[in-house]
């Protein structure tokens, strides 16, 4: 275990759990549970549960032992028990933070959401305090008050909170989107439209999110700008009713796991930018970032890793074979020297005063030789074993790997579905998007028609070229700031005041 062989160590150390053996059971708990990667929570909490005898639990091994048990609560959506233990973790474990942050979600998935609430602000008030930051944590903690505050209606506090997560953090994307939703239930649609459009420049070219074009398109329908917003409906249209064929096309085509494994797979290795089996890129990506799949290739990993140092072991036994050989022969040569020195007495007589020097030098050799050899043969013996037990961890190894390979395939097959099905909705919704675009340009032009006063749209004139650094597609809209912060400069051009919810 201490030397990365975890699969080895997870699958011996079971065994003893399992036997309760008072002698060697306590310390097994121990040590599995220190410093356990993830991916065997399922298999070692499923054992821990099972002890009988409580005793073989030590103190010094509560907190990691907790700790797993939360991680793999948690992972199962069993937020009762991930609260538990999580709350049974304490302030001196290493993994207080998460340990606090999954009781949190655990209190959060029981609909216990005001305490959810307090726990997640008590957690981030440590971290400060204590100086023990966790960008991830703390990137979580936000997008998590923000939707609660979201959902009470708090808009400003969530405004706030989708506001900390941090640009280089995998959430900030959503938390952007969402973010968007708050800035249209407080009446901010410029700002929707602003951060919407930003997403939609190159960078974010391999991101798959239809649902911030919805949310841009209903941005411009409540300052009326018609025009944005159907061109930003077509575009939406356009982009996700070609993905949705993809896909349809390659769930018919594709019936094993393991092809949607070797398609991830593929993409992986590529740009991020290439489609892989007519499969979207955007799509690949999204399918490929959810937890379930990430937790399979994950072991997948680690397995990969456990071979390596398979191999890097096996090159150390071999280094200390050739160093006891080289001693060995070293220890001969003197050996052989001091033979033939003392030999030499015979012929010499004057060399007799060195005889006693030339004895204790033979003795120590000759004994040297012989603590050498048992060595070369512990070696060899150890060599021999190591590598028959390499031979079986790794065959062991390559079946859990295609059992992995699979589930992550089965996984990926499962989040192809849900894609499916969200950009369906998306796409289905877009008729109501339409005819509240045609019903309220059409208002508007009879207002005008009748004399009503509307703001200018303030735009930048078509022959005034955009700066470098807006290398995305100009449609006639200046912003401030930077990503995640532009505004969109269009006015209002609304005869009254009305807004799409």
């Amino acid at each position: 275990h201490q030397m990365g062989f975890h699969s080895e160590a997870v699958n011996r150390l079971l065994k003893v759990i399992a036997s309760e053996n008072p002698e060697y059971a306590k310390e097994a708990v121990t040590n599995i549970v220190e410093n356990l990667p993830k991916e065997y929570d399922a298999s070692v909490s499923a054992a821990l549960k099972a002890i009988k005898n409580k005793n073989l639990i030590e103190e010094k091994a509560k907190d990691n032992f907790n700790f797993v048990l939360a991680r793999s609560a948690h992972d199962k959506n069993l937020y009762d028990e991930a609260a538990t233990y999580g709350t049974l973790v304490s302030e001196k474990s290493p993994h207080y933070a998460e340990a606090q942050y999954l009781y949190s979600i655990g209190l959060y998935g029981a609909k216990k959401i005001k305490e959810a609430e307090q726990m997640l602000l008590k957690l981030r008030a440590w971290m400060k305090k204590t100086g023990k930051s966790d960008s991830n944590i703390e990137a979580l903690i936000s997008i998590n008050i923000a939707r609660i505050c979201f959902i009470q209606k708090r808009y400003q506090a969530a405004h706030e909170e989708y506001m900390r997560i941090p640009k280089n953090h995998p959430l900030w994307v959503q938390g952007l989107i969402e973010q968007g939703w708050v800035q249209l239930s407080v009446d901010d649609p410029e700002g929707a439209i602003g951060n919407m459009y930003s997403l939609h420049s190159p960078y974010f070219k391999s991101v798959f999110m239809p649902e911030s074009w919805v949310v841009r398109t209903i941005g411009y329908i409540n300052i009326c700008q018609y025009g944005d917003a159907y061109k930003t409906l077509t575009r939406l249209e356009q982009l996700h009713s070609g993905w949705l064929e993809a896909v349809d096309k390659y769930k018919k085509i594709k019936k094993d796991p393991l092809d949607y494994y070797n398609t991830v797979k593929t993409y992986i290795k590529g740009r991020s930018d290439q489609n892989i089996d007519g499969l979207p890129s955007q799509v690949i990506r999204e399918i490929a970032r959810q937890r379930g799949f990430l937790n399979n290739q994950g072991a997948i990993n680690i397995l990969e890793d456990e071979i390596t140092q398979y191999g890097y072991i096996y090159g150390l036994v071999k280094k200390d074979q050739a160093e006891v050989n080289q001693k060995l022969d070293r220890t001969k040569a003197r050996l052989a020297k001091v033979k033939v020195d003392i030999e030499k007495i015979k012929d010499s007589p004057e060399l007799k005063k060195n005889l006693s020097q030339w004895n204790a030098q033979k003795r120590l050799d000759e004994q040297l030789v012989r603590s050498y050899e048992f060595q070369k043969e512990i070696y060899e013996i150890a060599r021999l074993g190591y590598l028959k037990m390499k031979g079986l961890a790794q065959s062991r190894i390559g079946h859990e790997k295609t059992r992995l390979r699979t589930a992550a395939g089965m996984q990926l097959v499962e989040e192809l579905k849900d894609v499916y099905a969200r950009i369906g909705q998306i796409i289905e919704g877009n008729e109501f998007l339409r005819y509240e675009i045609f019903a309220g340009s059409g208002e508007n032009i009879r207002y005008q028609v009748s004399g009503g006063a509307t703001s200018e749209a303030k735009r930048i004139p078509a022959n005034v070229k955009p700066q470098k650094i807006l290398n995305w597609q100009f449609d006639g809209e200046y912003w401030e700031d930077e990503i995640g912060s532009y505004r969109s400069s269009l006015k209002n051009n609304c005869p009254k005041n009305f807004t799409v919810r």
